[in-house]
């Protein structure tokens, strides 16, 4: 019969309260990446002499043109920075992934900014909360 001992295992270690939350942080982050790229978010709406109006809707990056994935992809990658640590690294990374969350969240305020505010949540909640016992 096997050893029914506990095991030390590091990837039960890793799978913690503040890691799931992070990994929710990532996922919430590229939802509202994806959602700006492939949303419309900008409506046009015209009306011809007759009176016949229309509108149409176009997406970020048919306004704005390609680069505007990248813009869209640095709050996926601040989510992300966590995710790469253990240890004291990850804690590290974990606040300053946050703190850089709410910056992006505050300088894109006026466009892209709030769709973000789920993200920048819960890498708060993941630097607040206590962490893994030892």
């Amino acid at each position: 019969m096997g050893d029914l001992k506990p095991r030390d295992d590091s990837a039960a270690r890793y799978w913690n309260d503040k890691r799931l939350t992070q990994f929710a942080a990532f996922f919430l982050a590229l939802g509202a990446a994806v959602f700006l790229a492939v949303y419309p978010t900008y409506s046009q709406t015209s009306e011809s002499a007759d009176g016949a109006g229309s509108t149409s809707g176009a997406t970020m990056v048919e306004v704005n043109g390609y680069w505007v994935l990248a813009l869209l992809a640095v709050p996926v990658l601040v989510a992300a920075l966590p995710l790469l640590f253990r240890g004291p690294a990850w804690r590290t990374a974990s606040f300053v992934s946050a703190l850089l969350l709410v910056g992006c969240v505050i300088a894109g305020i006026a466009s892209f900014g709030m769709f973000f505010v789920p993200a920048a949540v819960a890498a708060v909640v993941a630097v607040v909360r206590p962490g893994p016992s030892a």
